[in-house]
C-alpha cells in the first residue's frame, strides 16, 4: 500500500511538475491567474520594428489597464487601453479597447482579442507568448508609483547619419 501511494504521489508530482518546476518556491505564485493580478512592467521589446514597453494594471475582477510607449522614429508616442483579461490553464487571454489615443482623436470603438501562451508565472515575474506572432513579453511586478525610463527611445540606433 506504501509504495503504491509513493508512486501514485510521484506520477502526481511529475504530470503537475512540482518537483521540475523551478517555479514551485516561495516566489511561485498559487496560480498563473493569481500571478497576473498587479501592476506590471513589460520590458522593452521590438514589434513590427518599432520599441516599445508598457505598464498593465490586471485588477482581481478581470479588468485591465495599459499605458503603451513606443518609439517611432526617436519620437514617443503614448496611447492607453482598457478591458479584460483571463487566464484557463497556460493560455492568457486579453481584449482591449483604445481608451485614450496618440493624437487625441476620440477612440475608434475597435476591441482588440489577443492570446497568449505562459511562459513562466510567478509573484514577481511573468513571460508569455503571443499566439498570433510568437513574439514574447517578459515583465516584472512593480510598485504602483513605479516609473519607467523616461527615455524609451534613447536605446534606439540613430538613422540618418546620426550619432
Amino acid at each position: 500500500m506504501r509504495r503504491t501511494c509513493a508512486i501514485a504521489f510521484l506520477g502526481l508530482t511529475l504530470c503537475t511538475g512540482a518537483l521540475a518546476d523551478p517555479a514551485n518556491s516561495a516566489d511561485h505564485a498559487k496560480t498563473a491567474a493569481d500571478a497576473f493580478v498587479g501592476r506590471w512592467y513589460v520590458d522593452p521589446t521590438r514589434q513590427d520594428g518599432l520599441l516599445s514597453d508598457s505598464l498593465v494594471t490586471r485588477d482581481p475582477d478581470g479588468t485591465m489597464t495599459i499605458a503603451f510607449r513606443i518609439c517611432d522614429h526617436d519620437t514617443l508616442v503614448t496611447y492607453d487601453e482598457a478591458g479584460t483579461w483571463s487566464v484557463e490553464g497556460d493560455v492568457y487571454f486579453a481584449r482591449t479597447h483604445i481608451s485614450r489615443t496618440i493624437d487625441g482623436t476620440p477612440p475608434d470603438g475597435a476591441v482588440y482579442e489577443h492570446t497568449y501562451r505562459i511562459e513562466h508565472a510567478s509573484a514577481h515575474r511573468i513571460a508569455y507568448r503571443s499566439t498570433e506572432g510568437g513574439d514574447i513579453f517578459k515583465a516584472r511586478r512593480v510598485q504602483h508609483d513605479f516609473k519607467p525610463s523616461p527615455d524609451l527611445c534613447a536605446s534606439e540606433p540613430r538613422r540618418n547619419g546620426g550619432r
